[in-house]
């Protein structure tokens, strides 16, 4: 930033930005954070968010990202340093980053402008990920494998990637780091499962750069330990509280718990079906829930706490397979229906892995609907997961299998569809694409 005179004239706008400080206790690097708030009104009742925009998506889903990281042998996590302080705003603009500062309250208040990306501000998330793309279009004929990188492994300024073996894994990490460092960006706490990728780094890169003494880390919510390469759940971080449990303190609840790739989803499904009944009652948000249901939600808060023996291997594949088959499997009852996707892969020596890759559970509608008609929504529900899939993980896939207990819904499948209801037709037609 640069300081600047208050009586300074300018012929551009100027915007004052709020700002506070955050404190985050588990963070490895960045215990506190400065957040700036362009959403405050200002005396003309607009704030400068209201006159910005956000520009399009330019990066992959977090679903996406973590699903792609399931497919390497070998894999590896990092972040951005400083990621949006490291692109210049152009000077035109910088007043509209205008902040006041001291450091106690007996100095005189002091101005500032802010001469990089702010976080806070409506396009920052977009601006930073288009430099992100520019990099990826000057680079890809020399680097192609690390610009695909750049554009599908990472989400804002996290890195998820692998390769099969190790000797490929420490390639990218190298090439990546000196394409981006390049141009200002910084690859900072790896982790990895790999011995060999984390005994080069900590060889030629300063400790603040390599995390190796956590048996776990975070990687876009999720817990991944590198030393077992597996996910973890941890029941214990979340707050449960012995007060008289309300639709608000439930709702608030469910949503703490985070599970992108679903595979939570016959734990979670209970919770859903609970709020569902809530949802029945037309219980205001405050109003204590009834005792049958407080009972259900007691016994599902203490079940969950054993999610945390739960281990999910993050790799689904052998290493070199041969042969790679998805199998899909969708299922239904009278409350819900849902969907699983597995990968088998075998690799030269016929050793076979089989892991899940993904699922995705709805709770049926409030409006009666027959047990075939939600066998049928759960095989739609199957073929979407199932494209989006095929779409995300760019594997060699030798042959797929789509599975249903619904011989009804088999027999609907194959039909003519002008033999059933506009319902049937539209289900039918989309589960067959």
């Amino acid at each position: 930033m640069r300081q600047i005179s208050r009586d300074q004239v300018s012929s551009t706008p100027i915007y004052y930005l709020p700002h506070h400080s955050v404190i985050k206790l588990d963070s490895v690097t960045t215990k506190i954070r400065v957040v700036f708030d362009a959403s405050a009104k200002t005396t003309s009742n607009i704030s400068l968010n209201d006159v910005l925009m956000d520009g399009p998506i330019l990066q992959n889903d977090l679903f996406s990202v973590l699903l792609r990281f399931r497919r390497h042998t070998t894999a590896f996590i990092g972040d951005l340093t400083k990621m949006y302080r490291q692109i210049l705003i152009h000077p035109e603009h910088q007043n509209l980053q205008r902040i006041v500062w001291r450091e106690n309250p007996q100095d005189e208040v002091k101005y500032y402008n802010l001469q990089t990306l702010t976080y806070g501000e409506k396009p920052a998330s977009f601006l930073a990920t288009r430099c992100l793309k520019q990099i990826a279009i000057e680079n890809i004929h020399e680097y192609p494998t690390e610009c695909d990188i750049i554009n599908k492994d990472m989400y804002m300024d996290d890195i998820l990637t692998g390769a099969s073996d190790s000797t490929d894994l420490i390639k990218i990490r190298e090439n990546l780091s000196n394409i981006l460092l390049k141009y200002g960006f910084e690859i900072r706490k790896f982790q990895s499962n790999d011995v060999n990728f984390l005994n080069t780094i900590s060889a030629t890169s300063d400790t603040q750069y390599l995390i190796t003494d956590d048996s776990s880390t975070k990687t876009l919510g999720v817990c991944w330990i590198p030393s077992l390469d597996i996910f973890r759940y941890k029941g214990q971080d979340l707050e449960f509280k012995t007060d008289q449990a309300t639709k608000r303190s439930i709702l608030s609840f469910i949503a703490k718990i985070f599970d992108p790739l679903s595979l939570l989803g016959p734990i979670l499904i209970r919770a859903k079906l609970l709020m569902q009944n809530l949802w029945l009652l037309q219980l205001e948000w405050d109003e204590p829930i009834p005792n049958d249901l407080y009972t259900q939600w007691l016994n599902f808060k203490t079940d969950l706490l054993d999610i945390q023996s739960l281990q999910v291997p993050r790799c689904v594949l052998v290493a070199k397979p041969r042969n790679i088959q998805i199998h899909a499997f969708s299922d239904a009852s009278e409350k819900s229906y849902g969907c699983a996707i597995y990968l088998r892969s075998i690799d030269e020596q016929d050793c076979i892995k089989c892991n899940l890759l993904c699922a995705k559970s709805r709770v049926a509608p409030l409006k009666s609907i027959s047990l075939p008609r939600l066998e049928l929504c759960g095989a739609l529900l199957m073929s979407r997961l199932l494209s989006k899939c095929l779409s995300i993980l760019d594997l060699p896939i030798n042959e797929i299998y789509l599975w249903t207990d619904s011989t009804i819904v088999l027999s609907w499948i194959a039909g003519q569809p002008r033999m059933w209801k506009l319902l049937l037709v539209i289900g039918c037609r989309r589960s067959t694409r």
